[in-house]
């Protein structure tokens, strides 16, 4: 994969804090294999090494730029189940060795923040994750069926209380608008938190990039997929216990994590104050359409996720002969 000049002039400002000091510097690096080199080479560079000891002393934080601790980092994909895996995954760390949940902005901390956390979760994309300081990074996620995934989006939002559609324009048009219309608007179909997520997470640089021509996209699309077909363990929404008994035999956990359900939009009405019960959202031609060019690549994205999960449980499987 070629290393653009974008990629330089970002990597230089997370790891250096500085823009490149002159072309010769992105010259020196357009030839790196890929991103997760370039990255270690900045990061053991003197200058790297420096910044790094140097922000890590200010965080009072004993740190080993070489050490073998693996970190696991959670792509957390909107409404796919992700929150109750968290807490079941979470279990499993130090209390003191976990990020924040639902963390967004991975690529904009330190070093020394980055490396304090066993275990990082949020709706970062996967690039972010190359920011992070170990030798060792594990990357997991979990995929749900993306029509699923948006009418839940729009359910979730519904459900909420009418004053909250002041703050959340979500919220407002979810209320004002049928499912079909909702996913017709252009401020939904312009929300990479909606328009083909997985692609822009799994396919783009930055989970906010846009990608607005046909080469950007169909660039984006292969990139997602080898992604996802180096990601160390992925789940499945609609298996999420085989999911989870999946992660402990990948990851050597000590015990299978238990999931628990959360966050789940019919039961938000019984147990959180001013949250409604939505109606059931019926899957009709006219909504079909209304979610295709939102999906259209994710649901490509979905069913290789869906085969590699697949294939990691037959592999765990023994052996019938």
């Amino acid at each position: 994969m070629a290393i653009t000049r974008a990629n330089i002039e970002l990597g230089f400002q997370i790891v250096l804090g500085r823009s490149p000091e002159s072309e010769a510097a992105y010259k020196a690096h357009e030839d790196h294999a890929d991103l997760a080199t370039f990255g270690r080479a900045l990061l053991q560079s003197k200058e790297g090494r420096e910044r790094f000891y140097r922000l890590s002393a200010a965080a009072a934080l004993p740190i080993d730029l070489e050490t073998q601790r693996a970190a696991y980092c959670f792509i957390h994909l909107e409404k796919t189940g992700g929150t109750s895996l968290y807490y079941a995954l979470k279990d499993q760390f130090q209390i003191d060795r976990i990020s924040p949940i639902h963390l967004p902005n991975l690529h904009s901390l330190t070093l020394a923040q980055l490396h304090q956390w066993d275990f990082i979760a949020g709706h970062f994309d996967f690039a972010s994750t190359l920011c992070v300081p170990r030798i060792n990074v594990k990357r997991l996620s979990v995929f749900r069926s993306p029509s699923a995934r948006l009418i839940s989006f729009y359910r979730f939002h519904r459900a909420h209380p009418q004053s909250a559609g002041k703050e959340n324009p979500f919220v407002a048009l979810a209320q004002s608008m049928s499912a079909p219309a909702f996913f017709a608007e252009p401020a939904i179909r312009q929300s990479p938190r909606l328009n083909n997520a997985y692609l822009h997470a799994f396919g783009s640089s930055l989970y906010r990039s846009a990608l607005s021509s046909r080469a950007e996209i169909d660039s984006a699309l292969v990139l997602a997929k080898r992604r996802i077909n180096v990601l160390d363990a992925i789940g499945i929404t609609e298996k999420l216990d085989e999911s989870a008994a999946e992660f402990a035999r990948r990851f050597g956990l000590r015990s299978t994590p238990q999931v628990v359900p959360m966050h789940q939009t019919d039961e938000l009405a019984d147990t959180v104050k001013n949250f409604a019960r939505p109606p059931a959202v019926e899957m009709t031609q006219e909504l079909e359409a209304a979610l295709y060019p939102l999906i259209c690549h994710d649901n490509a994205i979905y069913e290789l996720a869906m085969r590699q999960f697949e294939q990691g449980r037959a592999s765990s499987l023994p052996s019938s002969t």
